[in-house]
């Protein structure tokens, strides 16, 4: 897996950690962390619950872990939406301003969802 290494280096996790989590023996992760082994799809699947990325990512098939995700809103929530930039504007806000904080909730999303 060519990026199991480097998505468990940035959770912060040991091999050590990752074993006793999932139930994987630490040799097994060193060997798909090396490339000498090949996983199952259902330890591909583990590891990318897991790491709430995509099995994708770990194989190193894309370089983003996550795929987006974008709910398509009905009417009703779409005009929340659109009444809530409208107000933004009108008090002043830039659509940049708005990109911003749009990222910024994205983000923050995102990392709540990691806990």
């Amino acid at each position: 897996m060519k990026n199991l290494k480097a998505i468990r280096l940035s959770n912060g996790i040991t091999q050590k950690e990752l074993s006793e989590k999932l139930g994987v023996t630490q040799q097994a992760i060193s060997l798909y962390e090396s490339e000498n082994r090949q996983a199952d799809y259902d330890t591909l699947k583990l590891f990318a619950d897991y790491f709430k990325c995509t099995i994708d990512y770990l194989v190193g098939r894309v370089d983003e872990p996550n795929l987006v995700h974008y709910e398509i809103p009905n009417a009703e929530g779409m005009q929340i939406a659109i009444d809530i930039v409208e107000d933004a504007l009108k008090e002043g806000l830039t659509p940049e301003d708005i990109k911003k904080f749009v990222a910024l909730a994205k983000e923050m999303k995102n990392s709540s969802n990691k806990d």
